[in-house]
């Protein structure tokens, strides 16, 4: 997958310059989850345009509700959604933090990224881009 996601970068201008862990995935949640059965109670918001997380959560029989990020703590503060799911770093950063109680001890994924501008590092450090 790594020379997919190369060609796919460099094919738009852009140079990989590794991937980095962002942490694991949690479902972070307004209340208690021990069981699918305490997920069922909850709504779960998923990514607006995911069909792939729609399916999976349908199959469980969770109540599924897809937002884009930014409406995702407007969401939490009025319950139209319970629980979500993200690194803790990224509950950090985007404040979802201050609208969940709940962290459930279940790791689904890790998300990895790691991308810089060709053009940027190209200029500024031109021996790394020389061909010899």
């Amino acid at each position: 997958m790594d020379a997919f996601f190369r060609k796919g970068f460099e094919e738009s201008g852009y140079f990989l310059l590794g991937w980095s862990e962002v942490g694991f995935v949690y479902l972070m949640s307004r209340i208690p989850i021990s069981s699918v059965s305490d997920l069922k109670k909850g709504k779960v918001w998923i990514w607006e345009e995911s069909p792939m997380a729609k399916a999976i959560f349908n199959e469980a029989g969770v109540t599924a509700i897809p937002l884009s990020v930014p409406d995702v703590l407007i969401a939490l503060q009025t319950g139209l959604v319970d629980v979500v799911y993200t690194p803790p770093t990224g509950a950090i950063a985007i404040q979802w933090f201050t609208r969940v109680n709940y962290m459930t001890d279940l790791l689904w994924t890790t998300y990895p990224e790691g991308s810089s501008s060709q053009k940027t590092f190209s200029t500024a450090f031109p021996q790394l881009f020389r061909i010899s």
